[in-house]
């Protein structure tokens, strides 16, 4: 889980790195990224998650925005 606090934008691509190197090789393909944020989270503070799974080499990510209280 990357969360705030997670590092810099090294840190949490290098994170991400190691998860996607302890897929084994077939199962890549079937990877993807889960990224959750909600209401109080302002994208500035997920771009640079989303750009770091992409330069680790994440090709498929679900994005979840919730935007309204329940």
């Amino acid at each position: 889980s990357i969360g705030p606090g997670s590092g810099s934008p090294q840190e949490i691509r290098r994170a991400i790195e190691a998860v996607l190197k302890s897929v084994p090789k077939e199962r890549r393909k079937d990877f993807f990224l889960v990224v959750r944020a909600d209401r109080r989270v302002h994208f500035k503070d997920v771009l640079p998650v989303l750009t770091a799974a992409v330069q680790a080499g994440v090709s498929k990510m679900r994005i979840t925005a919730v935007l309204e209280a329940r």
